[in-house]
């Protein structure tokens, strides 16, 4: 499937009306993907062993995550950023320190603002109480705990993008595109690939989760990160990602 045209002259197309992916590109498309995930698991399988080389294993703590998922379905193309789809916000969390954290899994929903002051903690320190996010491993609530999401603002890119905040318990997720005037509610656990949108049908769900949404950001102060500086070589590792423009 090598050396197939790229059907668009903009990565935008992709997400205008009437756009449709020809199969054997997206195929592609998604091969490359696989290649990508056993590259990294290469280097993860290395980066490993080195540390039981140098006879670090038992005092590292080794943890594997990502930002987002990739979109290869409704119509996104190999996307992320633009919505909260369980494809994008649904990523892997695995955690490694030998003798303090058992082999298991948990059903419990984390979030990545949750990894600061699990790290804080393995490493015995004590978290600061203004982090957002809990210990992982003493997160309270259990599996019925909220996560809250939100889409990348900065991101204003015509066609593909919408501001969305949005909030997860295990059975339901509710977003809500205050742009467009949007809200959404899934059902997860009778339609996992969240392709029947229930707001209407299912008012008091959906003002719960509202509910609950509006005090996570009433409680949550936002504070603005200070501006950093790029240096050309910074500009250009970014812009070589497509983070820059």
């Amino acid at each position: 499937l090598g050396g197939l045209p790229v059907p668009y002259a903009d990565p935008q197309d992709r997400f205008r009306p009437g756009f449709e992916m020809p199969e054997d590109f997206l195929r592609s498309m998604w091969l490359s993907y696989q290649g990508e995930i056993r590259y990294a698991d290469e280097c993860v399988g290395r980066l490993l062993a080195s540390l039981d080389e140098l006879g670090l294993r038992d005092e590292t703590v080794v943890v594997l995550l990502s930002d987002h998922g990739e979109s290869f379905e409704k119509g996104f193309y190999f996307a992320h950023g633009n919505r909260l789809f369980d494809s994008l916000v649904h990523v892997a969390l695995m955690f490694r320190f030998p003798g303090r954290i058992e082999p298991g899994r948990t059903d419990v929903q984390v979030q990545l603002a949750d990894l600061h002051p699990t790290l804080l903690s393995l490493a015995g320190a004590v978290p600061d109480t203004s982090l957002q996010g809990p210990d992982v491993f003493a997160r309270g609530g259990g599996p019925d705990a909220p996560v809250f999401l939100q889409t990348d603002f900065g991101n204003t890119r015509p066609h593909s993008s919408r501001v969305s905040l949005g909030v997860r318990l295990p059975g339901w997720k509710y977003v809500d595109s205050p742009e467009l005037g949007v809200v959404e509610l899934y059902d997860l656990e009778a339609d996992p690939g969240e392709l029947v949108e229930l707001s209407g049908e299912r008012p008091d769900e959906t003002l719960e989760m509202a509910a609950t949404l509006m005090r996570w950001l009433e409680e949550t102060e936002h504070r603005d990160a200070p501006a950093e500086e790029l240096t050309p070589e910074r500009a250009e590792a970014l812009r070589a990602l497509g983070y820059l423009q």
